[in-house]
């Protein structure tokens, strides 16, 4: 009978172990990982954790001002582009509630998101990004360009396969 306990406990510590392990691991990839490369990888690291999982550590324990800052030193709110459509809502409202700017610039292209998803013809994240209070007047210091002229400019250099959806975010800019 001492001996049916010994094995049960064995089999169950060999099952149990690696189970503890992954978990322990994956604490620590989110723990460690840059805020970028969690909104961009549902696997950071060589780790795969569950894109819910990930989202769920973002909103518990990330957002610190460290965290704000590192959006402001890349893309800003364009980030949450990189979530699924469902949680655009959820994402936006909790970045822009730790400070993230809606109208920050890119540092590598000095665009905004807006400018940035109207050049590239991106009209759902238009209209998203205009729902959430970006600001369509907004100009592109290098070439002085709205939102509206660089989706004018997008159209004008082929780079829509839809001109249906561009004209439906040129509206959604100009209401």
């Amino acid at each position: 009978m001492k001996i049916k306990k010994v094995i049960w406990c064995v089999g169950l510590a060999l099952i149990l172990l690696p189970a503890m392990l992954y978990v322990g691991l994956a604490v620590y990839v989110l723990q460690t990982a840059e805020i970028e490369e969690l909104m961009v990888s549902t696997s950071p690291g060589a780790v795969h954790i569950p894109p819910k999982v990930v989202r769920e550590w973002i909103f518990a324990f990330r957002g610190a001002a460290e965290d704000v800052e590192r959006f402001h030193a890349s893309i800003g709110i364009a980030w949450i582009f990189a979530s699924p459509r469902q949680d655009w809502d959820k994402m936006a409202s909790f970045w822009l509630g730790k400070g993230v700017d809606i109208n920050h610039r890119d540092p590598r292209t000095l665009l905004t998101a807006l400018q940035g998803t109207a050049l590239a013809g991106e009209s759902e994240q238009v209209e998203f990004l205009l729902k959430l209070g970006a600001d369509p007047m907004v100009r592109d210091p290098k070439r002085g360009f709205t939102a509206l002229e660089l989706a004018e400019r997008g159209l004008a250099h082929g780079f829509y396969a839809n001109t249906a959806l561009h004209d439906n975010m040129l509206r959604s800019i100009l209401d």
